[in-house]
């Protein structure tokens, strides 16, 4: 099955960060979602980290937090998942 979840390649800005925030977590309210355990992290312990799986597709992908002025965050499927 295909996962209907877009990857992004950073936030432009902190609003940005937490329309999508409210996005995943009203995904989880409703069970289109769930959070699960970070396993292996992006950036080591650099940067914080979530990790989330699609019910739809079962497939697993990580949001990475902003650092301002060294990163944008992204949302992206975990490396090694369909």
């Amino acid at each position: 099955m295909i996962c209907h979840w877009e990857k992004i390649d950073g936030f432009r800005t902190l609003n940005e960060l937490e329309r999508f925030i409210t996005w995943i977590e009203g995904q989880i309210q409703v069970g289109n979602a769930y959070e699960v355990p970070v396993d292996c992290r992006y950036a080591g312990e650099m940067m914080p980290e979530r990790w989330f799986v699609c019910k739809d597709c079962q497939s697993k992908w990580r949001l990475v937090f902003p650092d301002p002025g060294y990163f944008s965050g992204l949302f992206c499927l975990v490396e090694g998942e369909k």
